[in-house]
């Protein structure tokens, strides 16, 4: 049975050393207990090695002192530039970065490990919610606890989960954490019989979710409100949102999603005027695809030497889609590869995106990674995306009439000036820095962490 009382403590060591407990290095290495990043860092010209002088990529663990952390660096080094791998490695992907980086165990075991059970809907495909899932139990494993999965189906095809200890099972096990990660689940979790501490993540403001039937969305309300769990969410945002409307008690939120540098980051060797923009089509309405065309539309009718590429899970269903495909996107990707996002927006000047629901969206984080300006409504990035500084916001409530035309001349006149341009996707790369995912991560452990009694 998991136990009650202190707060968590990051978990340092020394070559030749046995881990030893270092409250203080929580702060040093992850900032503050709520996990909120400072202000962002301003990249300066030479991005490989400005990138490289950054506590977050360089040395994310705080034993820069070991292998581990030269390792690291001359692996980044080579990475955002055209400097031979390190030896061993023959190809810049993660599989291999990871196998490798584990003979030198760059992350500090925990001194007292839990064991912890997250009960998932669906594991066919880690997108969204499921990927950060996989960063979550990827740290934990990685860090020594006894992680284990329960999904719906068995099927794990992701590098995240197959690379490192996770059990799959097929039915509830004692642990000392069980984690509902979605709305059912979490009503699953708090009605179980179980010694377990109960947690709630939350990814999103579920009950509003656009598609549930009023049944649904009261029953996913009443997840929401269950005494014997004690709630995540992902941002303090929504973290806001959930204890006002469905009066949510909440542990301690994380900082939104990280972002993963040997995904994402700046394929080009620079990041100069691209006179492109890119963005992702989802076929559902809330996704906001018929207000990005509107923008398209504009910003092609200011500008018809722009370029724009988009990518989706599927290609456009419609015929008048295919249409507005011809007319005005130059080129479109499905199902394009990790590698293959970082090349688009690293590519592009502006990401660009209407979603009407999203909880913490991963895709504004990757392209800030890459050098790409996110054109986004103000739901979700809050906590590191600010208008004017590294983003174009606009409200979601005004995503028809005259939007378009205001979100396009605002671009335009970012494409008019280059040197703005430039310093505002040196700003992205600065926010991007703050935001790896080991932050989110270990907010995460160290809520768990916090649950538990002192021996």
């Amino acid at each position: 049975m998991a136990k009650r009382g202190r707060r968590g403590s990051i978990i340092t060591k020394t070559p030749g050393s046995r881990p030893v407990m270092n409250a203080s290095k929580r702060e040093q290495h992850y900032g503050s207990y709520k996990f909120m990043p400072g202000e962002s860092k301003s990249v300066p010209n030479d991005v490989a090695d400005s990138l490289l002088a950054l506590p977050a990529f360089v040395d994310p663990t705080g034993v820069g002192e070991k292998a581990g952390g030269e390792f690291i660096t001359e692996f980044l080094r080579a990475f955002w530039s055209d400097a031979p791998m390190p030896p061993g490695i023959e190809a810049m992907d993660r599989a291999s970065f990871r196998n490798r980086t584990d003979e030198f165990d760059p992350v500090p075991h925990a001194e007292e490990p839990f064991s912890v059970l997250f009960r998932m809907s669906d594991l066919r495909e880690l997108h969204g919610g499921a990927r950060v899932i996989g960063r979550l139990c990827h740290h934990l494993a990685m860090r020594g606890h006894d992680v284990k999965i329960f999904p719906s189906n068995s099927s794990i095809g992701s590098d995240d989960l197959q690379s490192i200890p996770i059990d799959v099972v097929s039915g509830y096990v004692e642990t000392d954490f069980v984690v509902g990660t979605f709305w059912p689940t979490i009503y699953e979790v708090a009605r179980m019989e179980t010694d377990a501490v109960k947690i709630g993540l939350v990814q999103g403001d579920e009950p509003a979710w656009p598609t549930w039937s009023p049944e649904e969305a009261n029953r996913a309300a009443s997840a929401f409100g269950m005494p014997q769990v004690n709630y995540i969410p992902i941002c303090e945002e929504l973290a806001e949102k959930c204890r006002a409307y469905y009066g949510m008690q909440v542990l301690g939120s994380l900082p939104g999603n990280g972002v993963d540098p040997l995904d994402f980051s700046p394929r080009c060797g620079n990041i100069d005027k691209r006179n492109s923009v890119f963005f992702i089509h989802r076929s559902v309405w809330w996704k906001g695809t018929d207000v990005v065309m509107q923008i398209i539309d504009a910003l092609k009718r200011r500008d018809p030497t722009l370029r724009v590429v988009g990518c989706g899970f599927s290609p456009f269903e419609h015929p008048e889609d295919i249409a507005m495909k011809q007319a005005l996107v130059d080129d479109y990707e499905v199902l394009p590869s990790v590698a293959r996002m970082a090349e688009l927006y690293s590519n592009s000047d502006f990401y660009l995106c209407a979603s009407l629901f999203e909880g913490s969206p991963l895709p504004p984080l990757e392209a800030m990674a890459c050098g790409c300006i996110p054109v986004i409504p103000s739901i979700g990035t809050r906590d590191y995306a600010e208008d004017g500084r590294n983003a174009v916001i606009f409200s979601p409530s005004n995503c028809q009439g005259v939007l378009p035309t205001l979100v396009a001349d605002r671009m335009i006149a970012m494409l008019h000036n280059e040197s703005e341009l430039v310093e505002m996707k040196r700003r992205c790369l600065g926010t991007a820095a703050d935001r790896p995912w080991h932050v989110t991560a270990s907010a995460f452990e160290l809520l768990l962490l916090g649950l538990r009694e002192p021996h």
